[in-house]
């Protein structure tokens, strides 16, 4: 990562403008147009920019092609950026450039513990990642405890709730709590409202994940007390979390996310994935407004960054609702951009 000190906001600006139109907002539309309850939608994607990502030879027949495409397009952009990113910047970057490597390191973990084999470069959202190659590395060697993988790759919040856990079926919420963490951290150093909103809806997303996943896990206090060392709300009221996850309240969860700040949950969802789905919905909205709201800033780095995400998500979304024959009133539920 090559950090430059005195770089200007005009910079990062205008980077983050050219990148803005890698966007795929407007093919995941024609997508949708079309959409039909079989794999036929997911051969769509051949007439997408997500085709040229494809291993040569091949095409899309199967959701996880997709998913690979997609986030690969959105780590194009964060390799362009690291290259030239000031110490102001970079803390807004990191949070999504971690996106992709606990999936990788997941991945690689979750493989080298079943003793399958390791996953090669095409199924990997990003193997340049120095973290993401230590973490083979390791596997490779016969290292798969997540608790020592985690501690070598710098991941601190992954490994001290992994080593209170003792199981490896905290890993996912492991590296969600990690994920909180470091957009906690990069919502204190925002500083506009709404590049705050942006990176503070995320940190909303991650709170309610991990809320859910520790109610359901009922895990020892040693990791709820880790928890809430590293928990922080955004627009979700902080002590109603805290509440639900030391009683272990699924119905306190489900009331605090159904009458949220973001709006009405979809009734034809479940409460978390419908939550997750209004939240992206608003994120959608004002991710675009930052480009013209903060032009003289290092700030539109989040709404780009946040929007191509999105497009990763939606783009999942789409192939993985075709393949298992859901109707495309759910998939319009689901999707950020309807």
């Amino acid at each position: 990562m090559k950090v430059i000190p005195g770089i200007g906001a005009e910079y990062v600006y205008v980077k983050a403008l050219v990148h803005r139109v890698q966007s795929i907002e407007e093919d995941l539309r024609a997508v949708l147009a079309q959409y039909t309850e079989d794999e036929t939608t997911i051969r769509l994607y051949q007439a997408t920019r997500l085709a040229r990502l494809l291993p040569a030879g091949t095409e899309f027949t199967e959701p996880r092609q997709v998913e690979r495409s997609a986030y690969r397009l959105y780590v194009e952009v964060l390799q362009s950026l690291s290259t030239s990113l000031s110490e102001k910047a970079l803390i807004l970057y990191n949070p999504y450039a971690l996106i992709p490597i606990v999936r990788d390191v997941e991945l690689i973990l979750r493989r080298g513990q079943r003793g399958e084999e390791l996953p090669s470069k095409e199924e990997l959202f990003w193997p340049e990642s120095p973290q993401v190659q230590e973490a083979l590395r390791l596997v490779e060697e016969g290292i798969t405890d997540p608790i020592q993988v985690t501690r070598r790759l710098g991941l601190q919040t992954s490994y001290k709730l992994l080593s209170a856990a003792k199981t490896s079926e905290a890993l996912s919420t492991a590296f969600d709590i990690e994920l909180l963490k470091a957009f906690a951290d990069a919502v204190k150093n925002a500083k506009t409202s709404i590049g705050k909103d942006i990176l503070g809806a995320r940190l909303d997303i991650l709170v309610a994940k991990t809320m859910y996943s520790l109610i359901e896990m009922k895990p020892a206090r040693q990791v709820i007390d880790i928890y809430l060392e590293n928990l922080t709300t955004y627009k979700l009221k902080e002590g109603e979390v805290k509440n639900a996850v030391e009683a272990f309240d699924a119905e306190l969860a489900k009331r605090l996310l159904v009458s949220s700040p973001y709006g009405t949950v979809s009734e034809n969802l479940g409460v978390l994935e419908g939550f997750i789905a209004r939240v992206r919905k608003y994120l959608r909205g004002i991710d675009k407004k930052i480009f013209t709201w903060e032009p003289v800033s290092n700030e539109p780095i989040i709404g780009l960054l946040d929007l191509l995400l999105l497009d990763a998500e939606d783009a999942v979304i789409i192939a993985l609702m075709a393949y298992s024959r859901q109707p495309k009133e759910r998939v319009l539920d689901l999707v950020s951009f309807a």
